[in-house]
């Protein structure tokens, strides 16, 4: 099942894209977001994208995966994209 089924409303589009992604690639993409968050603390979407050199559709995606999975957590602390929006932050979710 595509895991941004809530944000697309399940979009034929979506399911294509989730479907025609090796689990392996998104497996890899994941850990790198996670590695990246590891070592810088926190970021947004849009600064994970540029680091990572990623597009905004992967990171946007293994994100909201990531988050779904209860791997990391939005702050609540808004920054401002390159293009003046304000864009969640998240962090690795604590270990207990």
């Amino acid at each position: 099942m595509d895991i941004t089924a809530n944000y697309h409303k399940g979009a034929d589009t979506s399911n294509i894209a989730f479907a025609s992604t090796p689990s392996k690639i998104r497996f890899y993409h994941r850990a790198r977001i996670l590695e990246k968050l590891e070592e810088i603390g926190d970021a947004t979407c849009s600064e994970l994208e540029r680091i990572l050199n990623l597009s905004h559709q992967t990171a946007s995606a293994r994100i909201a995966e990531l988050h779904k999975d209860n791997q990391i957590e939005d702050t609540g602390e808004r920054r401002l994209t390159q293009y003046g929006r304000p864009a969640r932050v998240y962090r690795l979710k604590e270990r207990t």
